[in-house]
């Protein structure tokens, strides 16, 4: 006799019907955007630095980590805090979900194990539309298999993840809880030695694994080796000190502990596809 199956029907508790926007800005001190409203989901994740962003009559300051939704028609505004410029994703959808409520008026601090969805929707975005995204999307000639699903689903998962979170479930297995764990100490340890240098060995002793395990696990989490990142991160606050115009370039490279102007000039050009003038001549 053949074994009966039953079929389980898999219900959506958050489903992202269209995308409409996905943006990663870097804002100088002076930057203000008057705000607007529109009849879609946004929220806004900040990278880097701090945020003001008005929800309603609400006045709420963002720093790294946390992110904000706005509901649908909800009038909205953002500035950057002049003393610490912020870096900031802004993505936009369409959802008919009930469980959207769970996020109206409400400023989330993103769990680190959750932040690597918002890479990823950057970096699907990014290999699948014309960037940046103006008043409608463009599909590249040549768009990355499944590169909008993608962002569907990373966007999904992020919000069911922030639920759980909040809700006090737990939605990691012990083996990912490791993983996460292990790659947040080295990126903290990174962040807290941005002043200076660190070497590949000090930052594996910082979470008590072996330099091979590390390694082989950072590479294959972020995409990138350990010193690849920890110049990314310098990078990162390079911008942050342009974009305060406090300081000359020949002073953000000894702040930041490259060996003279010309090999951060170098490392700059190459991560960010311009140079450091370049870069800022181009801030809005």
């Amino acid at each position: 006799m053949k074994p009966k199956f039953q079929k389980h029907i898999i219900s959506d508790t958050i489903k992202i019907n269209s995308v409409v926007t996905v943006h990663y800005n870097e804002f100088s001190g002076n930057y203000i955007f008057p705000g607007e409203k529109h009849n879609f989901w946004e929220f806004v994740y900040v990278d880097k630095g701090t945020a003001i962003a008005l929800a309603g009559e609400k006045e709420l300051y963002l720093s790294h980590g946390e992110i904000i939704f706005h509901k649908p028609n909800e009038f909205h505004a953002i500035k950057a805090d002049k003393n610490d410029p912020p870096n900031v994703v802004v993505v936009t959808f369409t959802t008919n979900s009930q469980a959207m409520n769970f996020f109206e008026g409400t400023v989330f601090s993103l769990p680190k194990e959750s932040r690597y969805h918002i890479k990823e929707i950057l970096e699907n975005a990014r290999r699948t539309f014309v960037m940046p995204i103006k008043n409608s999307i463009t599909l590249l000639d040549s768009p990355i298999l499944g590169g909008d699903q993608m962002i569907k689903t990373h966007t999904e998962q992020l919000l069911i993840e922030l639920m759980r979170y909040y809700s006090k479930n737990e939605f990691s297995t012990s083996r990912e809880i490791i993983e996460n764990k292990t790659i947040g100490g080295c990126i903290n340890y990174m962040e807290k030695n941005i002043y200076g240098n660190i070497s590949i060995d000090e930052v594996c002793d910082a979470v008590n694994y072996s330099r091979t395990y590390v390694c082989t696990l950072f590479k294959s989490v972020t995409g990138k080796t350990i010193i690849e990142y920890y110049n990314c991160l310098k990078i990162d606050e390079a911008k942050k000190l342009i974009r305060k115009k406090e300081y000359t370039f020949s002073q953000i490279s000894d702040m930041l502990g490259f060996n003279s102007p010309n090999y951060f000039s170098h490392i700059f050009s190459k991560i960010s596809n311009m140079s450091p003038s370049e870069y800022r001549d181009s801030l809005m």
